[in-house]
């Protein structure tokens, strides 16, 4: 029985049924396997989308995969029921080589025309499952040590023949992505692309993405001035050990800054440890600390599962 997906078969698959006629030397087809190997000859129907499919016996034990068949004979005549697979014992002999990088497709040249498109690109953390806006908006921070990622590309037909290819180097499988994510330095933006093996005649155009590990929200300066002043990150640094709580009294008299916030509306905070609050409500939060020294802590929710590395202040009336 041969089973696979003949044109216009979805869903399940389709199984045809015949007899295998005959073993052969793949020598007699030497566009093949570099004509090595044994071919198995049927008479099951085996049409375009049969092909990687299983030829398995009445036991149910994969004796071949359909790979080609003859429609015509050389002097032009119509044929029937000649099929061909390359045999099972061919196959586990090949299989170890098929495995390794040496036998991938070779990759088309990188160049101005574009053969897919990407769109999205992200990682998240499960049971969190970005649709394609959800990814896009997140899209330019990436954290490899989420445990899913997804990306969407337009064109593609099947994605299990999708190869990609991290700042122009070497292409990988999908398997192999986040291994390679993890690789990648902390804190540089890099590029990523993608051809479909039997189908693209050239790379996706280069999608551009940043990438900061876990704790990747970091507190760079947190201060309050005096109404009416305005302070740059570094002066507010300078200053963060002298926080003064009557400045808060007037708007516009504090400051936070973190590295890595995509929706500052997302933001959580909190203050020694203790109870998370929405960034919005942390002046109130600061005018009900006891004077002295503390730490304050961000998190954004939807993007960061883990806190903030601590920032320590001092404050007093």
């Amino acid at each position: 029985a041969a089973v696979g997906f003949p044109p216009r078969v979805s869903g399940t698959p389709s199984v045809t049924r015949g007899v295998v006629s005959k073993h052969a030397s793949f020598s007699q087809f030497p566009d093949y396997l570099d004509g090595s190997g044994v071919v198995l000859q049927t008479d099951a129907a085996i049409n375009p989308g049969n092909s990687g499919g299983p030829i398995v016996d009445d036991c149910g034990v994969v004796v071949g995969i359909a790979t080609f068949k003859e429609f015509s004979s050389g002097d032009g005549r119509d044929l029937e029921g000649v099929g061909f697979g390359v045999a099972a014992e061919t196959i586990a002999a090949r299989l170890a080589s098929l495995r390794s990088t040496a036998h991938a497709p070779e990759a088309p040249a990188q160049t101005d025309e574009i053969s897919l498109t990407i769109t999205a690109f992200c990682t998240y953390q499960p049971p969190e499952d970005p649709t394609e806006d959800e990814c896009r908006e997140t899209s330019p921070v990436l954290n490899p040590w989420l445990d899913e990622w997804n990306m969407w590309v337009i064109g593609v037909v099947d994605w299990d023949d999708v190869y990609y290819s991290l700042n122009g180097g070497d292409y990988f499988r999908e398997a192999e992505v986040l291994d390679h994510l993890l690789d990648l330095p902390d804190g540089a933006c890099h590029e990523i692309a993608v051809f479909e093996a039997g189908v693209s005649t050239h790379w996706s155009e280069p999608y551009r993405f940043c990438i900061i590990e876990d704790n990747f929200l970091s507190i760079t300066a947190f201060c309050t001035f005096p109404p009416g002043t305005r302070l740059t990150p570094e002066e507010c640094h300078e200053a963060a050990s002298r926080l003064s709580k009557s400045h808060l009294s007037e708007p516009g008299t504090g400051a936070l800054w973190a590295i890595g916030i995509l929706e500052l509306d997302d933001v959580l905070a909190r203050f020694d440890g203790g109870e998370e609050f929405a960034f919005r409500d942390i002046r109130a939060h600061v005018r009900a600390l006891p004077d002295g020294c503390h730490e304050v802590e961000v998190m954004e929710s939807g993007v960061s599962s883990w806190w903030s590395e601590p920032y320590r202040f001092c404050i007093a009336e």
